[in-house]
């Protein structure tokens, strides 16, 4: 006579759930107009899927080029100017063909550039950044001219010093109102944004003056006798003077 053998058994049994919509946020806000964004500035947005199983894959476009396909919720991304009224959302699916897949609202990108030095010059021609003046001519004109976008802060440095200043402008105007030999040099235009980035540019001013003294300086100087003594003459001038131009 045989023995039945009896042992424990279940089961547990999922059925799929076909994710049924998508909702694209901002942080903790739903998206439902423009997304104004600067240019470089890192974005992430989020895509919210009801619940599915299996796990739904998300795939995040800009414009019609398919970014990102994960299964996960977030896309990071640096907005360019070129993304500038391309649309960005996202979709989702997992047991119903892609073809199928639900769609987030499409959000248009307004992507502005970040506060820049777009040209510094001298004159009134843009490509100006070098020029040769004579010895005090006046009013020179220096323009530093922004990318458009108001910067944080425009202001013009010369040696060390800013010269110039002025708060939420893209332009920024100054006159050297008398060139001399110390007023030739490099001048730097520098351009700071709302997120502490600066960037800058130059131009350099020639001015043909004669030779002169950097500074006079007149004191005693004590030698041994038979001792070398090097004596030293600074002067500022343009053009240089060559070897037959000191006696």
């Amino acid at each position: 006579m045989s023995e039945q053998l009896f042992t424990p058994f279940s089961t547990y049994i999922q059925f799929a759930v076909m994710v049924s919509n998508a909702t694209l946020k901002d942080g903790t806000s739903t998206v439902t107009g423009p997304l104004q964004e600067i240019s470089g500035i890192s974005k992430t947005l989020t895509c919210d899927t009801s619940v599915s199983r299996p796990r739904a894959l998300i795939v995040w476009y800009i414009g019609t080029q398919d970014k990102q396909r994960s299964t996960s919720s977030t896309f990071s991304f640096n907005p360019q100017t070129t993304d500038h009224n391309k649309t960005v959302y996202c979709k989702a699916f997992n047991i119903q063909p892609e073809n199928r897949a639900v769609v987030s609202y499409k959000s248009t990108l307004f992507v502005q550039e970040r506060a820049k030095v777009k040209s510094f010059y001298i004159g009134k021609n843009e490509s100006q950044t070098v020029a040769t003046f004579e010895e005090h001519d006046v009013n020179i004109p220096l323009s530093c001219i922004g990318n458009g976008i108001s910067a944080k802060e425009l202001y013009i440095i010369f040696n060390g010093d800013i010269i110039a200043r002025q708060s939420n402008t893209n332009k920024l105007e100054y006159n050297v109102q008398d060139i001399t030999c110390t007023t030739g040099g490099i001048y730097i235009c520098n351009a700071l944004d709302n997120f502490g980035a600066s960037t800058n540019k130059t131009v350099t001013l020639f001015v043909e003056c004669s030779p002169r003294p950097v500074q006079q300086v007149l004191h005693n100087i004590t030698s041994q006798v038979g001792k070398p003594v090097t004596l030293y003459f600074m002067v500022i001038a343009y053009p240089k003077p060559g070897p037959k131009g000191f006696s």
